[in-house]
């Protein structure tokens, strides 16, 4: 009640709270009203509120260039084997800080063939569950839920589909090369009710994945400013690995669709599962190379 009677006031105090003691972005102090709008919605409509309160949005950086792997960077994470499993480098890894052995046990036919699990390293998983980010267009959201038997694969157009957790919406992308090699990977020697991945958390997937990046020494460098309140922080250049995250997947699936130069955008939204452009927008990267092919437009031949 006091939310909704003082609502200015309530905003002022939680805005100085997220700002300065928790230093949350503007942005998402803004998902956190949306949040909360949502909720006084459904109270509103449901007679427990007389009046929805209206919560003012604070003002974004908006950012041209946003933080995923080129097309290069991705081939490059997927040809490196430096962390990967095998029995004869099995002691070698484990004398390595924070390289752990992760068993994902198989019930189909191919037990008997692999042992009864599929062995990978903490940082495998990781760099392999980001690859099928980068190529496919999954969140990992969905990632964490994925059955065997929630994925549907046509073996004649090779492709694959499933629902989004987060929109219920079916989605179906072609399998390609590291797609494809990494769902035989994860799903061969497994019954239809088995996790595609072994399960990781949000937290540990996104440590575990700076660690690799900044191991294999992806230092290309990028910033990542966003207004806190008034100010503009993080403006300062910082290596791709200290900044990249789960979500540069989606990010990275979405921009080196763009740059592959044969689809439209219409055709990338259906292939990410977006339903508006606004929304499909904020995965759009304008880099400066980008910017720089403009120099060809109105170009003249120099006559003979």
């Amino acid at each position: 009640e006091w939310v909704i009677r003082k609502t200015h006031l309530f905003q002022t105090e939680f805005n100085d709270y997220l700002w300065n003691d928790k230093g949350l972005s503007n942005s998402y102090v803004n998902k956190l009203y949306d949040n909360l709008s949502g909720f006084f919605y459904y109270s509103h409509q449901s007679g427990y509120i007389k009046i929805k309160p209206k919560f003012k949005l604070e003002q974004t950086y908006e950012v041209d260039e946003k933080i995923y792997l080129n097309t290069d960077e991705v081939i490059k994470l997927f040809n490196s084997q430096k962390w990967s499993y095998s029995e004869k480098n099995e002691n070698t890894l484990l004398k390595k800080e924070n390289i752990r052995i992760v068993s994902d046990e198989l019930k189909g036919s191919n037990k008997e063939k692999f042992g009864g699990v599929l062995k990978v390293t903490n940082w495998e998983l990781v760099k392999d569950i980001f690859l099928w980010l980068n190529s496919t267009g999954m969140r990992i959201g969905d990632v964490k839920t994925i059955r065997i038997n929630n994925m549907n694969f046509d073996r004649k157009t090779q492709l694959i589909s499933w629902t989004q957790t987060k929109t219920s919406k079916m989605v179906s992308v072609p399998l390609n090369d590291i797609s494809g090699y990494i769902f035989t990977k994860y799903s061969r020697g497994k019954s239809l009710e088995q996790f595609l991945f072994p399960k990781i958390s949000q937290q540990k997937f996104n440590k575990q994945l700076k660690n690799l990046l900044k191991d294999l020494r992806f230092n290309r460098m990028v910033s990542k400013p966003m207004r806190v309140g008034s100010k503009v922080v993080n403006s300062d250049p910082k290596p791709l690995w200290e900044l990249i995250s789960s979500h540069s997947g989606r990010r990275g699936f979405i921009k080196n669709s763009i740059d592959l130069g044969n689809m439209d955008y219409s055709t990338i939204m259906k292939l990410s599962g977006h339903k508006t452009f606004s929304e499909f927008s904020k995965y759009i990267s304008v880099t400066q190379t980008d910017v720089l092919k403009s120099r060809g437009l109105y170009s003249l031949e120099t006559p003979e």
